[in-house]
């Protein structure tokens, strides 16, 4: 008898709690009304600004609310409620700058906000929350500056933020922090200087910058897994000679990536790019490493000091920039992307075979007048190589021939040591040879022995001759016979 009655009382005051829910949502209603009459009534005699609210419940925990404002900046706002904490918020305004914002909670800290502007900036947000300090943020422009933003929030302080820019200079920035004050930053433009850029921040503000330049070259020097080069903001060990003062950049202004183009015991020579009057330049950066010898340093500063005393030309490669970082030097030269001479010639004999227009004659012949021009500006200019050989040519993407000078690859077949210096003995001529001494007309005659490269379509000088028996041979009075392929004709 007793569980019957308190089953009564129960349902009877479960009767009364809805009644007086219901009398409460009904009165609020009412009240609503009447403070909204009020509210344009006041509002309309000062500002003229008219609008209505309509709310319509649903039951004591769901009602819709609308409002409709017909001024200036009209809009619709539409509140419909699903349950406690759970609603869809959708304002549509239709004045110059319309647009359309949809918030749809889904619960206590979790919603989805899309805001759809129509005008001439026009572009869609939308804001999807997961919880306390979560969410996803996607912007995306349809202007002609158009792209797409997309935040990730995992945490605090914990975030992917996705930039991609569709226009002309168009980019993708994708932005990971890790935690505080730490966070990855990766920029690939797409255009024509497109590149690869990362940056990874941590604590104490030191950070790693890599910045991969993409281009489509034919490099016969396969690539090397090497440590990237990190370059540093500061430049205070930067102490190149009063003459190169005009060539310096910093260090952070240097870019490598990860092709090396030439390497020896002791430096490399990468593909990258230097940072000068703001624009991003394709380079070859040489490097020369701390625990170079005092002979090597002094070959290697001998060589900036020849490139910074004569002009530009055509056909030489042009030095962009010097600096000295950490015990390092560093030069930049113009970056030549179809590689040197040799290995240009060499490639198009072996696809002699299958295409017989792969190198012309007219082809060959501008190949050497390149180089007598490049060779006849340095010669003016007091000069002298000592180097010259299809090696040492450069190949501009037009296929004009650069005269230039690495001088850190250099191959066993090639280089002789003599006492303390290794020299190219198939390229010397015999004063070179025997008293060591280098002038304009030693050059003449490593210019020879280019022509013969040339001819020969890369052939090596002296083919059935071991490096350390050439200098003996010429002593004799050997010469080499005329290419097979050349006629006699002048």
């Amino acid at each position: 008898m007793s569980v019957k009655f308190i089953r009564n009382r129960r349902e009877q005051r479960s009767d009364q709690i809805k009644r007086d829910l219901r009398s409460s949502v009904d009165t609020d209603v009412a009240s609503d009304q009447d403070a909204l009459g009020q509210d344009q009534s006041e509002v309309g005699k000062s500002l003229e600004v008219k609008y209505e609210d309509r709310i319509e419940p649903q039951d004591p925990q769901k009602r819709e609310d609308r409002i409709t404002p017909q001024g200036p900046h009209k809009y619709e706002d539409t509140i419909t409620p699903q349950f406690p904490h759970k609603y869809e918020d959708r304002i549509a305004p239709e004045g110059p700058h319309k647009y359309e914002d949809t918030i749809t909670s889904q619960g206590p800290r979790k919603y989805e906000d899309r805001i759809a502007p129509e005008g001439p900036h026009k572009y869609e947000d939308t804001i999807t929350s997961q919880g306390p300090h979560k969410y996803e943020d996607r912007i995306a422009p349809e202007g002609p500056h158009k792209y797409e933003d997309t935040i990730t929030s995992q945490g605090p302080h914990q975030y992917e933020d996705r930039i991609a820019q569709q226009g002309p200079h168009k980019y993708e920035d994708r932005i990971t922090p890790q935690g505080p004050h730490k966070y990855e930053d990766k920029i690939a433009p797409q255009g024509p200087h497109k590149y690869d850029k990362r940056i990874a921040h941590h604590v104490a503000h030191t950070y790693e910058d890599t910045r991969t330049l993409q281009v489509e070259y034919d490099d016969t020097t396969p690539p090397q897994e090497k440590t990237p080069m990190l370059p540093d903001s500061g430049d205070e060990e930067n102490n190149l000679p009063p003459w190169a003062e005009r060539w310096k950049v910093p260090r952070c202004d240097l870019i490598m990536d990860e092709r090396v183009l030439g390497s020896g015991n002791f430096g490399e020579v990468r593909s990258g790019a230097v940072m000068k009057d703001g624009e991003l330049t394709r380079a070859a950066i040489k490097m020369l490493k701390g625990h170079a010898s005092t002979s090597e340093r002094d070959d290697f500063i001998d060589e900036l000091l020849t490139m910074t005393s004569f002009d530009h030309h055509p056909n030489v490669v042009s030095l962009l920039g010097a600096c000295q970082h950490r015990q390092v030097l560093y030069v930049a030269l113009e970056y030549l992307p179809r590689g040197d001479l040799r290995s240009y010639l060499r490639t198009a004999r072996s696809q002699s075979d299958s295409d017989d227009d792969a190198l012309s004659s007219d082809q060959l012949v501008k190949f050497a007048l390149d180089v007598a021009k490049g060779m006849e500006h340095l010669a003016k200019a007091g000069v002298i190589h000592r180097d010259l050989a299809a090696r040492n040519i450069l190949l501009s993407e037009g296929l004009t021939a650069k005269v230039s000078d690495f001088g850190l690859s250099r191959g066993e077949d090639i280089y002789v040591q003599t006492s303390k210096r290794r020299v190219p003995v198939r390229w010397l001529a015999i004063e070179s040879i025997r008293y060591k001494r280098y002038t304009t007309k030693s050059d003449v005659w490593s210019f020879g022995i280019l022509l013969w490269e040339i001819s020969t379509i890369g052939g090596t000088p002296y083919p059935t001759t071991k490096s350390e028996s050439v200098a003996k041979k010429l002593k004799g009075g050997y010469r080499m016979p005329k290419p097979s392929n050349c006629d006699d004709k002048r």
